[in-house]
């Protein structure tokens, strides 16, 4: 993912909305690791998912969270946080998606 007008941190943070609302908690993780890797906060992440709630409702809130948690627990244990990428990836080329710019 490029940087551009918006940055990479915010995209990913979009993405990972996006996924929670089509309950995809896989892919959720993984655009919650790349939005950390870009800097996001737990903050700014917290934020991100009070603001879909009434756009995407509870359920998808609740993906987005535990997506979340599952991600801050990878970063504890780096076999799960490799795991939760390739997990992304691999949903990417099943549904045919990337991410770019």
């Amino acid at each position: 993912m490029n940087e551009g007008v918006v940055s990479k941190k915010v995209k990913f943070l979009m993405h990972a909305a996006i996924t929670a609302s089509l309950h995809d908690v896989d892919a959720t993780a993984m655009h919650l690791t790349g939005a950390i890797r870009a800097g996001a906060t737990k903050k700014e992440i917290l934020e991100t998912a009070f603001t879909m709630i009434p756009v995407a409702g509870m359920p998808a809130f609740a993906i987005f969270l535990n997506a979340s948690k599952k991600v801050r627990a990878g970063l504890d244990s780096p076999s799960i946080a490799v795991k939760t990428v390739k997990q992304g990836a691999n949903h990417h080329k099943k549904n045919g998606n990337r991410d770019e710019g």
